[in-house]
């Protein structure tokens, strides 16, 4: 029966994605949830919401107060559904920027000071969403016809399941930090001819290199999995069910976009719910200036 369901819902959201495509009436209702900071995030969603607004599509973006009259300014063709994160954003944007400054003088004790405290204040950031019951209420009673987020993010997904778990989900990454879509989408990753981001190896590895590859396929999705679970299945099991986790909520996602190609890429499996959109922030190419 299960198996059922998700071939029902597959279909479902196949009929929708084709309707979005194909026609310009009939606006449709797109909730958008990014992640808290981190620009090249925000462009690629917004460089897709703004795609569906060209072809009538209504696009609410949810951010905090006091981010939102930026991004009005910035994206005028978008709704903007904001709350109160009690400056959570701006505390991780600073974290942010000192990473980038510091990048390749710290030790690996402080980048995991930095990472756990990033992501104690993401989990915060997602409290505030989640617990905003006014803003809650409005997007519910809006009734979305789609929810977009990125899994770098993953309250996008507990939003989703919160709001109405009949509502398509769709992920759109360049990968998942936490791999939880791995499991979520079902494919292999096979360690023998897809080497780790974490490697600088190609498909062409010796026999040291597929087994240092083949550990740490293995060690990292786990560790990472770990960690995930420790900051959002508290969460999840209040306000998606006690016997939910951050795990199977992603799971839930109907459509999987990857912003990857196979020219950079490695090919790898797939399934019939993931796309590769690779290229999302490419502009075309214009004549250079010439200089007498």
């Amino acid at each position: 029966m299960r198996i059922l369901s998700k071939l029902r819902r597959f279909a479902i959201l196949l009929v929708f994605v084709g309707f979005l495509t194909r026609h310009k009436s009939g606006a449709e209702k797109v909730l958008l949830v990014p992640p808290s900071y981190g620009d090249s995030h925000w462009m690629t969603l917004a460089r897709l919401s703004r795609a569906m607004v060209d072809r009538g599509h209504v696009v609410t973006v949810i951010v905090s107060e006091d981010i939102v009259g930026k991004r009005g300014a910035e994206w005028p063709d978008f709704k903007f559904e904001a709350f109160q994160d009690q400056g959570i954003r701006a505390a991780l944007q600073a974290l942010q920027d000192q990473a980038y400054s510091e990048a390749g003088e710290l030790s690996f004790v402080k980048l995991r000071e930095a990472f756990a405290s990033a992501s104690e204040e993401l989990k915060q950031y997602c409290a505030m969403l989640l617990g905003d019951s006014k803003l809650v209420e409005r997007l519910r009673t809006s009734r979305y016809s789609v929810v977009i987020s990125d899994p770098f993010f993953p309250c996008g997904a507990i939003l989703s399941a919160y709001l109405d778990c009949r509502v398509p989900h769709i992920a759109l990454l360049r990968g998942d930090p936490f791999f939880l879509d791995v499991k979520a989408t079902g494919v292999p990753v096979p360690p023998s001819y897809v080497p780790s981001l974490l490697t600088d190896f190609t498909d062409d590895m010796t026999f040291l290199q597929r087994l240092q590859n083949v550990v740490l396929s293995t060690v990292v999705p786990v560790m990472a999995r770990q960690v995930v679970n420790g900051i959002y299945n508290e969460l999840v099991r209040k306000y998606i069910g006690e016997e939910e986790t951050i795990q199977s909520v992603t799971s839930r996602t109907d459509l999987w976009l990857y912003r990857t190609d196979d020219v950079l890429d490695f090919p790898r499996p797939s399934m019939p719910n993931i796309v590769q959109v690779g290229g999302l922030n490419v502009r075309a190419a214009v004549p250079l200036t010439e200089v007498s």
